[in-house]
């Protein structure tokens, strides 16, 4: 079973009904984090090109972040995508 490892948004604190402990569990079982010590444990990357790989795709997000900021789908084009056709 996954956990969640924040907040559901911006305005919950988890903090304020979710233990220590239990978020430092939810934290030591985060799959990325996970894969990425495997990854460094059996060799496939080092540490530093996993760190230089991370930096650089962050900045490569921040980069195109204005480009991404574009109108969202119409009820019309999320409905379609969900049904693939219109009601009658």
């Amino acid at each position: 079973m996954m956990e969640r490892l924040s907040s559901h948004t911006s305005s919950d604190d988890q903090k304020l009904y979710r233990s220590a402990e239990e978020l430092k569990r939810c934290e030591e079982c985060d799959p990325l984090k996970k894969w990425k010590e495997q990854l460094i444990a059996e060799g496939v990357i080092s540490e530093s090109d996993y760190a230089n790989l991370e930096n650089e795709s962050k900045s490569g997000f921040a980069a195109n972040l204005p480009t991404r900021k574009r109108r969202g789908p119409s009820a019309d084009e999320l409905f379609l995508e969900v049904t693939g056709k219109f009601p009658h």
